[in-house]
């Protein structure tokens, strides 16, 4: 992993974008988020696998927000 190191906990918004909204059809009143796993992050050059019985594997570049010790409503 990077200088970082591994995340402990990765929270996602769902379609903060309009051109994605719009791809899916809708666009939500609300924000909405998700987890992602820690290990759905890699480094930028590293090898990817393609897990067996995937049908759609897709990328993306992420913007982040790193928080260096423990918080809370932030």
């Amino acid at each position: 992993m990077s200088d970082i190191g591994r995340p402990g906990k990765i929270i996602a918004v769902h379609l903060n974008y309009r051109s994605r909204a719009a791809q899916r059809g809708r666009a939500p009143a609300q924000p909405s988020y998700f987890f992602k796993p820690s290990s759905s992050v890699a480094d930028s050059g590293s090898e990817l696998e393609r897990p067996a019985g995937t049908e759609l594997l897709a990328f993306e570049g992420e913007i982040a927000l790193i928080i260096g010790r423990p918080t809370r409503r932030v």
